[in-house]
């Protein structure tokens, strides 16, 4: 392993035990740990013991954790803690602007556990009923998560709930007497989506039927077996059509 997945490792452990309230000390000498091996010139699995100690910030006390993680690719304190916390509260901590402190009151105080919930709350002024927030940080959260989600072209669940029900609902209309079922990560209620999928056991409608009833849906690609398109300009679409004999099959194998 390289210094900066080491520093990662040590990094995340700093802030999850800083989440869950460890001992003060041991937060802060992972942290500074971290911090001194992500920029120290030799890579460390290339250094003895006694030259893994030398390094400022490690000392004797993390090097069994060093050499943890160098001979494991793992580190058994940091999966202990990820078990304890739920996946979204740790996805929060990639927001700028929050610590684990800042962090664990959104999570205990708002009930919150994604950065889609969070999103959601600031969207309601929830976030500025917490100590130690204001308009200006619920602001900025509000924009660290949006930067986040335009970035890796992904969206929460949470936000695009409303938008899938929509779609949904739009699709019973028009096509009555079908099976209709969400499928895969949508199905699933995924934290995280690339698309929202559908699933359909009627033949799809030409492009030109589906633009008119559904305008908000802009079409790139279409066939009897497949729809691909962007709702809303933001939300990747995909309604595939299966033989009605196979619908609860498919929806069960890809759930």
């Amino acid at each position: 392993m390289s210094n900066d997945d080491i520093a990662d490792v040590l990094q995340l452990t700093s802030k999850l035990m800083d989440l869950h309230d460890e001992n003060a000390f041991k937060v802060r000498s992972y942290g500074n740990a971290a911090f001194q091996i992500n920029k120290h010139p030799k890579e460390l699995n290339t250094l003895t013991d006694a030259e893994i100690s030398a390094v400022p910030g490690v000392g004797k006390g993390l090097l069994a954790t060093i050499r943890e993680i160098l001979q494991t690719g793992k580190l058994l304190l940091l999966q202990e803690l990820v078990d304890q916390t739920p996946p979204g509260v740790i996805e929060l901590m990639r927001i700028k602007g929050l610590g684990p402190k800042k962090v664990k009151a959104i999570w205990e105080q708002l009930q919150v556990e994604s950065p889609g919930e969070l999103l959601y709350a600031c969207m309601e002024n929830r976030l500025v009923d917490l100590k130690g927030f204001g308009t200006k940080t619920q602001e900025e959260v509000i924009k660290s998560i949006q930067f986040l989600q335009a970035n890796n072209g992904r969206f929460f669940y949470a936000e695009a709930a409303e938008v899938a029900e929509q779609i949904e609902n739009w699709l019973h209309e028009f096509y009555p007497n079908a099976q209709i079922s969400r499928n895969g990560d949508l199905r699933r209620k995924s934290i995280v989506l690339d698309q929202l999928d559908f699933l359909i056991d009627e033949p799809l409608a030409a492009e030109l039927e589906m633009l008119e009833a559904l305008p908000e849906l802009e079409i790139s690609e279409a066939t009897e077996e497949e729809i691909t398109g962007s709702y809303l300009g933001r939300f990747p679409v995909r309604i595939s059509y299966c033989e009605p004999e196979l619908f609860v099959q498919r929806c069960f194998k890809e759930s």
